[in-house]
Order: structure tokens, then sequence, then C-alpha cells
């Protein structure tokens, strides 16, 4: 049986999931760590120049996995990436034309996409008399958002809600966007429009100690449906991805996130960040 050597870069909890989830594979080997805040017996630079080390996982902050992923396609590896791949449109299409070039396979993980909550609420999205469809998120803040707000990332802040929707009825556009700035945090509302023509309404909010929570209200010509947000073993989860990113490269099987879903999505978040007033055009 041939075996895949993997690395995993940031040993948080979706680290050590990761590593836990590699672990039970029969065919990964050798199967190595790296952290920049606690001892490693490997260090990055290792990593990179280890030739049997053909793939790498991903699984630290945003904002460092462009120059994570790069170096790491740079050094002939395969790359999967905790999910958003950057916040950047730009970022992202350099790297998905990098990984070309090097023709190396760039897996962006989107684990909530594999729950059977989702997969029922993107069939019952498929079902003719649904006229709309409206997503509320509530959530907290911790220091990593706060940086986001101030940088008004309103829209990179939603891309896994932005993801989820796109995955019912993708492609979409933005039609409006507004967001209210409290002194504890925020409540945005975007509007989307997918190719029928239907509107999806997106509400986010976040305030400080809020609770985690999303709502999905699907809508019909007389009532809407409510659906929790439901939560799956992580762990399965996360070894449903692995596997997944495995079989891309030693079966070229396809992955369950497309390049042009992910850069879609990118795309309606900086969109998001224009109508707010936050960046320039986006081309």
């Amino acid at each position: 049986m041939s075996t895949t050597g993997f690395a995993v870069v940031g040993m948080g909890r979706a680290g050590k999931a990761r590593l836990r989830s590699l672990e039970q594979l029969d065919n990964i080997s050798p199967l190595q760590s790296y952290s920049r805040r606690i001892h490693s017996d490997y260090t990055w630079k290792g990593i990179l120049l280890n030739k049997k080390v053909e793939a790498v996982i991903i699984s630290t902050e945003t904002s460092t996995h462009y120059s994570f992923v790069k170096e790491a396609l740079l050094a002939q590896k395969h790359v999967a990436v905790e999910y958003p791949l950057v916040n950047s449109l730009a970022q992202a299409v350099e790297l998905y034309q990098l990984a070309e070039q090097q023709n190396k396979i760039l897996h962006c993980e989107f684990i909530g996409l594999l729950t059977n909550a989702h997969k029922n609420r993107r069939e019952l999205s498929q079902e003719a008399d649904i006229t709309g469809i409206q997503c509320i998120f509530r959530g907290g803040i911790n220091p990593w958002i706060e940086k986001e707000i101030k940088a008004k990332r309103y829209g990179q802040l939603s891309i896994g809600r932005l993801q989820a929707i796109w995955d019912f009825c993708g492609p979409l556009t933005v039609m409006t966007a507004r967001v209210d700035e409290q002194d504890r945090g925020y409540v945005m509302n975007v509007v989307l429009s997918d190719a029928n023509k239907r509107e999806i309404f997106l509400t986010e909010s976040r305030f400080s100690e809020q609770k985690r929570n999303t709502e999905w209200r699907f809508f019909d010509r007389v009532i809407g449906e409510v659906f929790p947000q439901s939560e799956s073993a992580p762990s399965k989860l996360f070894l449903e991805d692995s596997v997944c990113f495995l079989r891309q490269i030693e079966e070229d099987e396809e992955g369950y996130v497309s390049k042009e879903d992910v850069l879609g999505v990118l795309h309606l978040a900086e969109e998001i960040k224009i109508l707010m007033g936050g960046l320039r055009s986006v081309h």
C-alpha cells in the first residue's frame, strides 16, 4: 500500500483534531506537526525541506494562511487549509494560480458543508415552492473578531454563512448591504439574489458575550420553516475532510468545495465591504 507523508501546522483545537483524524488512516506516513506557540519536534523549515512530507494541513488563524500556503506550495507540497482560505480575493486568486503552476492540490476545508443538517437544508432549498431563504446568525466577539470589525471586514466575518448559502443556490449577487455599528458590536443585513431571482436574507449580529447561534428559514407562499443550527461531531467531520483531501491527491477526485465556489464567496464578501464603504471596486 502506498503512503502519503502529512504535516499539520497549528496545534490549537482544530489542529489537534486534524492530527487525530490523520492518525486513524493507515496510508499516512510520515505524520508530523508544527506549532508556533508550543514545543514541536519539527520545524516549519524542516517540514518544507522534507521530501517525504507531500501534503500540509494549515490549521492556524486566517491572517497567517497566505504565507503558510504560499511557502508550502513553493516547496512542492499539496495543501489543505481551514476555511476561509484567505480574506483577500486577490490573494486567493494568486494561491490557486500558484497551485496550478506547481501541479499541486489546494483544498479549502469547510466541514460545515459535510453535516447532515446542511445537506438537509440544501435539499429543501432545491424544492420548487421555496421562494426565499433567511439566515440569522448571532455570535460573540473575541480579539481576532474585534480586529476584523475595526477593519470593517463584516463580509469576511460572514464567509461561513455565505459559503453555505452559495452551496444551496449559488452563484449569488449582492443586492443590498448595510451595517448598524453599535458600542458593543454590530448588526449587518445583506440581501442576496440567486439565478432564479429568489431573495436570500442574511442577518448577522455580534456583541460581547453573545452566545453563538444560527437559524435558517425557508419560505414558500404560505409558511417559513425554522431550522436551528445543529452541531455535529467535529472529529468525524475532520476525518471525512481529510479522506477527501487524500483522495484528491492519490486518486485525482474532485473536492467538495471548488475553486470557483471559494473565489465566488470571497468576491461576495468584498462586494459587501464595498457597499458599506470600506473597499474599492472589485474587478
